[in-house]
């Protein structure tokens, strides 16, 4: 857990226990696309063995067998790139990492998670919608370092989300800040049983990654507010 002495009403920022949260994060984001790659090579095993029966099927003419192995590639087809897209986003976000920090585009480091996200968001029977704001500025961060946050505040939200109900993710700026929400969900208690990851731990790690940070969780949802140096 993050050191707890406080400067004035915050506490000292913790940089070991900040490292030690990311990298359990981003172990996250790995197992999570691990987990789905299996997926896809799975289905795409049995397709493959389906694609035998067709051709070994003597019940077939020609032009039926040839209508089925079509559908099958589609079907195939389909998959690859639904897996290619999920090894692209692995590889932006590894991209994002090596790189010192830089402006982040907030609204593309919320895109660039949703395959992570919703893959979240199945497992917790719930659906997300996303609304990006039009004119939110970059702001001067590792993104990747900030989808971390971003991702962990989104988990402690989606376990907050009853089933069947559907977790609202905005952005919007004003001069001063950007703001990222994350509606609804019931997150009254700050170290509420069941959550995913302590506020303890993300408050010490968004105060170590930047000092504009700041992180608000209470029955209205969970809200990101990032000051805008200017």
């Amino acid at each position: 857990m993050p050191d707890l002495s406080r400067i004035g009403n915050r506490p000292i920022p913790d940089p070991a226990a900040a490292t030690e949260l990311l990298l359990r994060i981003i172990g996250r984001l790995i197992s999570l696309f691990v987990h789905e790659m299996n997926n896809h090579l799975a289905t795409l095993s049995e397709t493959a063995g389906l694609g035998d029966d067709i051709l070994n099927a003597s019940s077939l003419n020609e032009k039926n067998r040839l209508k089925e192995m079509g559908t099958l590639l589609e079907s195939m087809d389909s998959r690859i790139r639904r897996a290619s897209s999920l090894v692209s986003t692995l590889d932006t976000f590894g991209s994002h990492m090596s790189a010192c920090s830089s402006d982040a585009d907030v609204n593309r480091a919320i895109e660039e998670l949703m395959p992570f996200m919703t893959k979240v968001a199945r497992q917790k029977n719930i659906s997300v919608s996303v609304s990006s704001g039009s004119k939110v500025p970059h702001v001067f961060i590792n993104q990747a370092l900030l989808q971390c946050l971003i991702f962990a505040l989104f988990e402690n939200a989606s376990a907050s989300t009853d089933g069947n109900n559907t977790l609202k993710i905005s952005s919007e700026a004003s001069n001063s800040h950007i703001r990222i929400s994350f509606l609804p969900a019931d997150c009254r208690s700050s170290f509420a049983d069941g959550l995913p990851w302590s506020y303890g731990e993300i408050e010490n790690l968004s105060m170590s990654l930047m000092p504009g940070l700041d992180i608000l969780h209470d029955s209205d949802g969970i809200q990101l507010t990032i000051g805008i140096q200017k």
